[in-house]
């Protein structure tokens, strides 16, 4: 079960757009606002790390409620 993919149902799907469009709002104001180098792409992966974990842990909450 750990490694099964799940299919977000209609309350995660609404969560992961949220955070989407703010994780791509601030995506887009560090591109414009920090000058090109290691610091700025450290700061981009870590952003795509943290959206990574935010789906993982939609995911786990899902499958805790179908548990219950």
């Amino acid at each position: 079960m750990r490694f099964d993919s799940v299919k977000f149902d209609d309350l995660r799907s609404a969560k992961l757009v949220t955070l989407k469009n703010l994780f791509e709002d601030l995506e887009n104001y560090a591109d414009s606002n920090l000058i090109d180098g290691r610091p700025k792409s450290l700061f981009m992966t870590k952003l795509e790390e943290a959206y990574m974990w935010a789906g993982k842990a939609f995911r786990d909450e899902q499958l805790k409620e179908k548990q219950e």
